[in-house]
């Protein structure tokens, strides 16, 4: 599964050598990181569980797996999260997001 340091906890130090990574990193609250780590790994667990790659996503597999969080009880702010944080790995990692910023 790939790892983002934006995801990670604690925050970067601020002497990490990649300054975007840093940027990125201080950009994101120490709770939406959380949440984004949290969402990221339903997603990875979710994909692998039913053979579809982690990145890049194809929009099918990324609405089949919100939707499934849905079935199970997740809440529309979750399904957010998810979106939000499958879209920063996606940027991350150098991919188009599967959605625009609304």
């Amino acid at each position: 599964m790939p790892t983002f340091s934006i995801f990670s906890q604690p925050p970067l130090p601020d002497n990490s050598r990649d300054p975007f990574v840093s940027a990125l990193a201080a950009s994101k609250a120490p709770e939406t990181r959380r949440a984004y780590r949290t969402a990221w790994t339903f997603w990875t667990d979710w994909a692998s569980d039913h053979g579809h790659p982690v990145l890049p996503a194809e929009s099918e597999h990324a609405a089949s797996f919100l939707a499934a969080r849905f079935a199970d009880g997740a809440s529309v702010s979750t399904l957010r999260m998810a979106c939000a944080a499958i879209g920063e790995a996606h940027r991350l990692a150098g991919w188009t997001t599967l959605a625009p910023r609304q």
